[in-house]
């Protein structure tokens, strides 16, 4: 067998799916929001990885996910989702980003890219485990939040790679506020299939991001 096939069969297809993080042309890539001036951002919303609806619009939180956001925070059951909403308004300081800007489901954009890695993209969402090639890709992003006042971690895959982060800091002025009361982390559970409205273990932390977005209604 020659050098070059032995490389070619070597290769991890799930490494070299999560390569396309760096390209931001793919097609099935999702920007986070906003992708400027990030420094002004007080509420970061952090999620698992888009879906159908988030890669069509290129928007993070859109879809049927983003309306149950909506429908929970505003009691809103039109057909705007919470992404949508916060690209319209005129100021907001509201940010929302994925841990992995490209899916780890298979939408019709990346089908021909992970049609054999259906099973590593499954294990890799419910693994415990860190994959380091995710976790450099959302470091490199969530380091750019400097002026984050509250922190909304949705999910358990969102919250073991935000964990990570805060880890990985050598100087953790994230937890230190934290700790002082000056930077609230509100752990929620992914708003998917309404799971805000059912899920009791989280009632304080939802109930509490409910009361600040009701300073938004009366706006």
């Amino acid at each position: 067998m020659s050098k070059t096939a032995i490389k070619a069969k070597n290769k991890n297809p799930l490494e070299e799916y999560l390569k396309k993080l760096s390209n931001r042309q793919c097609n099935y890539f999702v920007p986070d929001y906003p992708e400027d001036n990030r420094e002004k951002v007080k509420i970061l919303f952090i999620l698992e990885s888009p879906h159908k609806k988030e890669v069509e619009k290129r928007l993070p939180l859109v879809g049927a996910t983003g309306k149950n956001v909506m429908s929970f925070l505003f009691e809103d059951n039109s057909s705007l989702s919470f992404g949508e909403y916060v690209k319209s308004m005129d100021e907001s300081n509201i940010g929302i980003i994925n841990v992995c800007n490209i899916p780890l489901q298979v939408v019709e954009q990346n089908k021909d890219d992970v049609k054999d890695i259906h099973k590593e993209l499954n294990d890799l969402r419910e693994s415990d485990q860190l994959n380091s090639t995710i976790l450099s890709f959302f470091c490199d992003r969530i380091k750019e939040y400097q002026g984050v006042g509250i922190f909304v971690v949705c999910g358990g895959f969102a919250e073991k790679y935000f964990d990570e982060y805060l880890l990985k800091q050598k100087n953790n002025s994230i937890l230190k506020k934290h700790y002082k009361g000056e930077i609230e982390i509100l752990k929620v559970p992914h708003p998917s299939y309404g799971h805000w409205q059912f899920i009791e273990k989280h009632k304080t932390n939802l109930e509490r991001l409910k009361t600040i977005f009701s300073k938004f209604e009366e706006k």
